[in-house]
């Protein structure tokens, strides 16, 4: 089976939007800072080419998982979020 390009870009790597630093760990964490200082917490995986996260931290965004379309280009990862606006991650 062909990993999916996607989870190779991400995986273990951090992915900076502004003051947003999150890390996509290899084994499915996802941990970071938001902007506004927040510690964001929960898992990630790659569905169907889409960005799928279930949050822990803040207590504002827990919930069930939330899948977003997802796409790569020129070595950033932008995701789509729920309002069509998409936010583009620098993948460190």
């Amino acid at each position: 089976m062909t990993p999916d390009p996607i989870t190779e870009a991400v995986s273990g790597r951090t992915l900076a939007a502004g003051d947003t630093r999150l890390t996509a760990g290899a084994n499915g964490a996802l941990v970071g800072t938001l902007a506004n200082g927040d510690t964001l917490s929960g898992t990630w995986r790659i569905s169907g080419g889409k960005w799928c996260r279930t949050l822990t931290q803040p207590t504002r965004f827990v919930g069930p998982e939330v899948c977003q379309d997802a796409a790569l280009a020129d070595g950033q990862l932008v995701v789509i979020g729920s309002n069509g606006s998409p936010t583009t991650y620098v993948i460190e």
